[in-house]
Order: structure tokens, then sequence, then C-alpha cells
């Protein structure tokens, strides 16, 4: 008796440990993004860089935190600061030409009402002959490795679009869209492992068939293990259809809304493993909460400024790269699980805490965002 309430404690433990520290992770959840829009004419090429002012401070010594009003008289003084931060750590390349000496930035003389600075670019004259333009971003990932820029190229009727982050800093332009590609695919398969309330998802998804009873009865661990693989699919085709729809703005949630429904997802699944509801077309409930964390993935894309005419590349990198991550997420978490459940009697318990824990911490969250 004594040792099973020894281990009844340690669960107990385990779950409050987990629902204190899971709000401060998912905080890690709202990267910075900035967005470069450059349009290249001839031998000139122009644009802006919007860039939240909140994010700037952090990695701009000297400036305030609180907006600056951009006719007060200290303004000059900030100015210097980001433009001469932008001289040095965003930089343009012919080759492998720097192109500093022909890059202009500012002046700074816009600051939206979400407080986003619109930083004019000129970079002017191009060299002659060229073959290929690149961009690097250096120091924006100083206190936050999750920032990262969206890029825009457009080159007369070409459009290219890409995403520089502190694993992929630098990127070239004119080359093969396999490319861009990369790129997105890369930043899909960050988003989806950075993003706390999804992976949350994916992992009771995981729970589902031990709690059920349904893989750590059988030796067929292949057939709930596909079945995970068939759920995980069904939540990307319908992440992908509000992220398009949200990417060009045909039909938009609420955010409230949509963060809510998320949270709800992890509490109906969350509710769905503890009492072992026997629920038909599963695929189908995952299905429709895929629908609204498509619109929470398209905070990751929102600012792009994607045209209907240029999202088949962007776009199906991007699901495909958030596709392969969660097929990781089950691929590492699974066969452990199914491996403890066979040799280890109080594994589905332990599960049941982590599903407790979860679900407490969505029914948290969910409160804070009703609330707020």
């Amino acid at each position: 008796m004594a040792k099973r309430i020894r281990k009844l404690l340690i669960g107990l433990s385990i779950s409050v440990a987990v629902v204190a520290l899971l709000p401060a992770w998912a905080r890690a959840h709202s990267p910075g993004n900035s967005l470069l829009e450059l349009d290249r004419s001839g031998d000139r090429v122009t644009g802006t860089l919007t860039i939240y002012y909140g994010d700037l401070p952090l990695i701009v010594d000297g400036l305030p935190f609180q907006v600056p009003d951009t006719s007060g008289g200290s303004w000059s003084g900030y100015e210097t600061l980001i433009l001469s931060f932008l001289n040095e750590h965003l930089n343009f390349f012919a080759g492998e030409s720097p192109l500093r000496s022909r890059t202009r930035f500012g002046p700074i003389t816009q600051i939206d009402s979400q407080a986003n600075m619109i930083i004019p670019i000129v970079i002017h004259p191009l060299p002659e002959r060229i073959t290929t333009l690149s961009v690097e971003q250096t120091g924006f990932y100083r206190t936050n490795p999750q920032y990262s820029t969206l890029f825009k190229f457009k080159d007369g009727r070409q459009v290219r679009s890409m995403v520089l982050s502190r694993n992929h800093s630098r990127t070239k332009v004119f080359v093969d869209p396999l490319v861009e590609a990369r790129s997105f695919l890369t930043h899909g398969f960050a988003h989806i492992l950075a993003g706390i309330d999804h992976i949350l998802f994916i992992m009771l998804l995981i729970f589902s068939p031990f709690l059920l009873g349904k893989a750590s009865i059988t030796d067929n661990w292949r057939q709930p293990a596909w079945e995970l693989v068939k759920l995980a699919t069904a939540f990307t085709v319908a992440h992908s259809l509000t992220l398009a729809l949200a990417i060009v703005k045909a039909f938009v949630l609420p955010s409230a809304l949509v963060e809510g429904m998320i949270m709800f997802s992890l509490i109906f699944v969350g509710i769905h493993n503890l009492l072992r509801l026997n629920i038909r077309r599963e695929w189908l409930i995952v299905f429709t909460f895929g629908l609204f964390h498509g619109y929470g993935f398209s905070g990751a894309l929102q600012n792009l400024g994607l045209s209907k005419g240029h999202l088949l590349i962007p776009l199906t990198s991007f699901n495909l790269g958030v596709e392969l991550g969660q097929l990781l997420v089950i691929a590492l978490v699974f066969p452990p699980l199914y491996l403890a459940t066979r040799r280890w009697q109080y594994s589905v318990r332990a599960l049941r805490y982590a599903t407790a824990a979860i679900t407490l911490t969505a029914c948290w969250w969910l409160i804070k965002i009703v609330t707020a």
C-alpha cells in the first residue's frame, strides 16, 4: 500500500510540475516576425522592411520600449540607432560581392497604428550582368532564436517568397524555385516543433490508443501506428485549407475564437482519452479541429502578402514541413510508449497523469483567453 501511495504522489507531483512549466514554454511560441519586400526594376531595387517596434529594443541597444513619436525631438537619435543596426546586420550581395555601399535604409517616417515600423530600402545601382542577389540577416536572433523574416522579392512578373531564420539566415533570389521550396519546408518543420499547442494536440492523439487499450493489448503495433499517421494527415489537410484561406484573407476568424478553439481541441481530446469515449470517425473530429489550427499556423505566413497566383510553392512546402514535423513526433514518441506499456505496468497510469496535466493546462489557457 505504501509503495502504491508513493507512486501516486510521484505521478501527481509530475503532473503539477508539467502544469506549472507548460505556460512558460508556450510563451516561446510567439516568435517575432518582420516582412522584407523588394522589387527590382532595371538596375534598381526598392522596397521596405516592416518590423514590429516592440521587437527592436530587444536587439538594438538604446531604444525605449515605449513607441517613440517620429515627430519628437529625440526621434533623430533613435532613427540613427535603428539605421546603423540595419546597415550592419541586413546585408545584400551581388553574387559574392557586398552591396553595402549601394544600399540605403530610411528615412523612417511611418509607424502604423499597430506599432509596425516601415523602413524604406533602396539598392542602386546594381552591377551589370547580375545573376544572383543574396540577402543575409544577422543580429536579429540575439534575444529570440525563433525570430524570422518573411522575404518577398519581385522581378517583373516573377515573384519569389522565402523565410530568413537563425538556421537559414542567407538566401539567394533569381535562382531555382527549389530554394524557395526548401526555405518554406524548413520553416514549416520548425514552426510545428516550436508550437506547444499543436505539439500537445499531437501528443494527446499519440496517447489515445494506449489509454483506450488499442495499442497495449495487441502485438500488431502497425495498426494503431497507421491510424495515428492517418489522423496526422487529416490534421494537415484541414489546416492546409484554412491556412490558404487566411493567407489570401478570403475568410478570416477572430484570433480569440481561433485560440479558444485550439485550447478546446486539447480539452476535448484529453477528456476523450481519460473517459475512454468510443467515438467513430475520429479522423473527422481531428479534421474539424485542424481547421482551427490552420488559422493558428497562419501567423507564420500572414504578413507575407502572398498573392492568389503565388501560393503553390510556399503553402505546399510549408504544409509538407508541418506534416514531416508531426510524423517525426510520432516516430519519436510512439515506439517507446508501445514498449513501455508492454513492460511497465504503471505506464498507462503515467499517461493518464500526463493527459490530465495537459487537459488542465488547456483549461487554464482557455480561461485566460475568455477572461482577456
